[in-house]
């Protein structure tokens, strides 16, 4: 078995927010501050030194994807190997957090050569980690094929899309400028964009949207008459998800016994970018979206 005398490494990163930055590695990881100026700041990641440098634009890296032992894993990402224990201690804490799981702690290439266990977070400007824990340090290096847990299976299920939370919301309004002024004046949201045509206006709320369709436009009349008790006020909602590859998700849903709706560019939290229409059971609207840049096959 092959002796592991590593020396630490340097790896810089984009953050868009360097408190957040210092709130996640430092507080949450647990990682010593080094040294800093107003627009970097550099960390003790586990015996390597992670420098996170200011850039407002940073919204993670890790857009492509590749399939390891049956999940869909992000690519760029970075991370450090642990001693079982040390992983297992690192996992309790990150659910203690409520931190979400890209690719939720698992074990890989069970019986093996390598075997190991895994986990994916992302840090709050989205660059994706691996943390990866051994039983024995020794073996990651360990020689030897293994056989990925979906290879040679042409019948396997595609795998589900990995979703990235709330995009926004789309509510029908008797009244659009009544409901427009509350969130304004009693949750604090912004205008951000309006579609008098469409009777739409969009409000920033965090990281996602709240959009208002008065009931009487083009977009309001397709649910129906006005909202009261016995009508939905909710047209949609929306989740934006990791990565927009159409066909992987047309096969998932396919998979699934779903139907969806053609693929089209609309406009969401982060900007326009492609999106399908689907129904759950109760025929509620559900929209899964990509971000912005993203074209998922749809023309610009």
């Amino acid at each position: 078995m092959r002796e592991l005398v590593l020396r630490p490494f340097h790896l810089a990163i984009p953050v868009h927010d360097l408190a957040a930055a210092r709130g996640f590695y430092g507080g949450l990881l647990g990682c010593a501050e080094g040294r800093s100026a107003a627009d970097w700041v550099d960390f003790d990641f586990f015996g390597h030194q992670l420098v996170c440098h200011l850039d407002a634009t940073a919204t993670g890296a890790g857009r492509a994807h590749s399939l390891v032992d049956g999940h869909d894993v992000p690519v760029p990402h970075f991370g450090v190997v642990l001693a079982l224990d040390e992983w297992e201690t690192l996992r309790g804490r990150l659910e203690a957090a409520g931190v979400a799981f890209p690719v939720p702690p698992h074990l890989r290439f069970a019986g093996q050569p390598g075997e190991q266990r895994t986990l994916f977070i992302r840090d709050p400007s989205g660059n994706a980690l691996e943390f990866k824990g051994f039983r024995n340090l020794g073996a990651l290096f360990a020689g030897g094929a293994v056989t990925d847990a979906l290879a040679d299976r042409p019948s396997a299920r595609p795998p589900v899309p990995v979703l990235r939370g709330l995009d926004h919301i789309v509510l029908r309004a008797r009244d659009a400028a009544a409901l427009v002024s509350f969130y304004q004046r009693v949750l604090g949201c912004r205008v951000e964009r309006q579609v008098d045509a469409l009777g739409l206006v969009q409000l920033r709320a965090g990281n996602a949207l709240i959009d208002i369709v008065a009931a009487d436009s083009e977009l309001g009349r397709r649910a129906g008459g006005p909202p009261d008790p016995a009508r939905r006020n909710m047209d949609h909602f929306c989740l934006r998800v990791e990565s927009f590859d159409e066909t992987a998700i047309r096969a998932w849903l396919r998979d699934c016994g779903v139907e969806a709706e053609p693929t089209a560019r609309r406009y969401g939290a982060d900007g326009f970018g492609p999106s399908i229409y689907l129904r759950d059971p109760e025929g509620n609207v559900v929209e899964l979206k990509g971000r912005n840049g993203e074209d998922g096959g749809v023309p610009g």
